[in-house]
């Protein structure tokens, strides 16, 4: 059994990715293989990190950021661009709604990367298939091994409310205080960072289960104690943002009114886009994340049907906010047939459309108005059932 410590840094993104399993007609594994390039860390692309992104300053340095997760900037290390093992970033932040905390957990994978991507795309089609998710789950989990974690928490509330607060928030998973006290007794925590009410947090277990560097190339073993050794190092690397859209959601009713352009650079305005259907279903998705790509082909064919009843679907690349991504996205939305309109986020639709994790979709009337609650993460099953309901309305 796994110590508490790895269920600490993993229990969120377990939780979150099963909720996430979708099946696609297109090999996740080829989409992601497709569209991941060496500027970006791989992780951003296949799992719930999917607003992080890699971009090169003015030096040509990687620079790493996770805005939901509050990472401003990351200057990322040369050793994780060139490492035999991977270096893997998991948001556990949106399963924590609620607590006034974000998360992200830092992991070396103990895995080339062929033989990660190869589990992850059994993973996303576990259902229905012959794979069993638990046991696939466990793979994952045995191939990680946390370096560090980032908290921010709100209120400024300094490490002792931090500890508080993630005792609360584990102890409403149904783990015993003891258990819990144990491993926040064992963390290393050093406050390296604030931004507005939130205070920033560098996590260390001086516990940490090594399990899946059992049995291992003792390469991995090597590289992971070169990276683990002074962990502290990497401090100076972060800046921090107060997080964005944390557990915010549009009211229903709220009425959604903007300017902006499609991926081809033509006007789009509300008052044409959500006027001529009753129910406009708005797909939010990031260059960056592979659930959001994987699902395309299966919306393109969604879209048919919709119209067909007065509805339609209209994508929104939210990260799409320089010529560089804007051009990722173009060429993911024609090498998928993405026929329907896609837009660009100016700064007032990234305020007006809250979004805590990708793909999140919201429903809107013909008046422009929210419909309902948003669905966050890939949930295609759910699409035609909502779309019924609001056009019956």
């Amino acid at each position: 059994m796994k110590k508490f410590a790895v269920i600490l840094s993993l229990v969120l993104a377990v939780l979150m990715c099963s909720a996430l399993v979708a099946s696609a007609q297109t090999s996740a594994e080829e989409l992601l293989e497709k569209y991941r390039t060496e500027a970006r860390l791989p992780e951003s692309e296949i799992m719930f990190e999917s607003e992080s992104y890699i971009t090169l300053d003015t030096e040509g340095k990687k620079i790493w950021r996770a805005p939901f997760a509050g990472i401003a900037e990351f200057k990322v290390p040369e050793e994780w661009i060139k490492a035999k093992g991977g270096i893997r970033a998991i948001n556990g932040s949106e399963s924590l709604e609620g607590s006034g905390i974000v998360e992200l957990g830092v992991n070396y994978i103990v895995s080339d990367e062929p033989g990660y991507f190869r589990l992850i795309d059994k993973i996303q089609n576990a259902n229905g298939n012959e794979y069993d998710p638990d046991e696939l789950y466990d793979q994952w989990g045995r191939m990680l091994t946390s370096l560090f974690t980032i908290y921010g928490i709100s209120e400024n509330r300094d490490e002792a409310g931090l500890k508080a607060a993630l005792k609360k928030l584990y102890m409403d998973y149904g783990y015993e205080a003891e258990v819990i006290d144990s491993v926040l007794n064992q963390m290393v925590i050093t406050k390296i960072g604030s931004a507005d009410d939130f205070n920033f947090f560098f996590v260390q277990n001086q516990d940490e289960d090594r399990s899946a560097l059992e049995g291992v190339d003792e390469d991995y073993v090597k590289e992971y104690e070169a990276f683990s050794s002074d962990i502290s190092k990497y401090i100076p690397n972060f800046t921090f943002a107060r997080p964005m859209g944390l557990t915010e959601v549009v009211d229903t009713g709220t009425g959604i009114s903007f300017q902006t352009t499609d991926l081809e650079g033509n006007p789009v305005d509300t008052g044409k886009l959500f006027t001529s259907h009753k129910v406009t279903m708005v797909n939010i998705w990031s260059t960056t994340c592979g659930f959001c790509i994987g699902e395309l082909p299966e919306l393109v064919k969604m879209n048919k049907d919709f119209q067909a009843k007065g509805a339609q679907i209209v994508g929104l690349v939210y990260d799409a906010i320089d010529p560089d991504i804007i051009e990722e996205a173009k060429e993911i939305a024609a090498d998928l047939n993405v026929d329907y309109v896609t837009i660009l986020p100016t700064a007032e639709i990234r305020d007006l459309f809250k979004v805590q994790t990708f793909p999140c979709t919201y429903f809107v009337n013909e008046k422009g108005e929210i419909l309902g609650d948003p669905i966050f993460g890939a949930a295609l099953s759910q699409f035609p059932k909502m779309v019924d309901e609001y056009l019956s309305k």
